[in-house]
């Protein structure tokens, strides 16, 4: 059964099971709403295929949360909090390491400008059709490393 939550739209699948036919309290797990919900009538997607929809209420006024099993009720009847953590979200696309790839490439572009500092004398014997960006690109640098200076020198009197 798919459910889509009607505050924020995000989407889960859940078992056929999890939701009776007199239906029950469910929370968004992405944004926390709560609302009743209850299995319709299965509309037909293709011949011989049953597609269940949800039909669900905005408002949760008129109908009490869900408590906490007793004795007399099922072991294994769900309940909101768990029946939200169990949902899988279905809009969240998968996590490919974009951190850690931004990362590395961020480094390698701070390891490659030290390097053309550092080196910017071999680099231009070797190349001299870069020795003028190069003597431009180390005299910016030094320009920015006088202003760190005289910032963090200010700072100090300052503080």
């Amino acid at each position: 059964m798919r459910v889509t939550c009607p505050a924020c739209g995000a989407r889960y699948s859940v078992g056929d099971e999890a939701i009776p036919q007199g239906g029950r309290m469910v929370q968004c797990s992405a944004c926390g709403h709560l609302w009743r919900m209850t299995p319709a009538a299965a509309a037909v997607a293709a011949p011989g295929v049953a597609a269940p929809t949800v039909i669900a209420s905005a408002d949760p006024a008129p109908y009490a949360p869900q408590r906490a099993p007793t004795v007399a009720e099922p072991a294994g009847t769900p309940q909101p909090a768990t029946m939200a953590a169990s949902l899988e979200a279905e809009h969240a696309p998968p996590r490919r390491g974009g951190f850690l790839a931004g990362f590395v490439v961020v480094a390698l572009l701070a390891m490659t400008a030290a390097t053309l500092y550092a080196k910017h004398a071999a680099i231009a014997a070797a190349a001299p059709a870069l020795a003028e960006p190069l003597s431009a690109y180390v005299a910016a640098v030094d320009q920015g490393r006088a202003l760190l200076a005289d910032t963090v020198a200010g700072l100090r009197e300052g503080g």
